[in-house]
């Protein structure tokens, strides 16, 4: 599985994810999520794109359920932008 990892909002604090690349998002204006998550040393940021998954779907509260540590398996696929965007619809805790 993959381990959650913190993000840091624009106030310097850590999260377990973001509304929005920066933080500036809010679940009301259905903003995207952004969180990083690590395998094998790496740390990668994926995203919910809220034009496909918005704030009424699993995976986008799944999300917000998210803490710092949690182990968890994702689905998605890859979205080329500026370089390799993942973008998540599915995740679900790892067993």
């Amino acid at each position: 599985g993959l381990t959650v990892e913190p993000s840091t909002d624009a106030d310097g604090n850590e999260t377990p994810f973001l509304y929005n690349w920066d933080g500036s998002g809010d679940r009301d204006s259905n903003s995207d999520l952004y969180f990083n998550v690590s395998l094998n040393g790496e740390t990668y940021t994926f995203t919910v794109e809220s034009y496909l998954c918005d704030n009424t779907t699993d995976v986008y509260a799944a999300v917000e359920a998210l803490q710092v540590g949690d182990v968890i398996d994702a689905e998605g696929f890859l979205y080329w932008y500026e370089g390799v965007n993942p973008h998540i619809t599915t995740i679900t805790k790892a067993e």
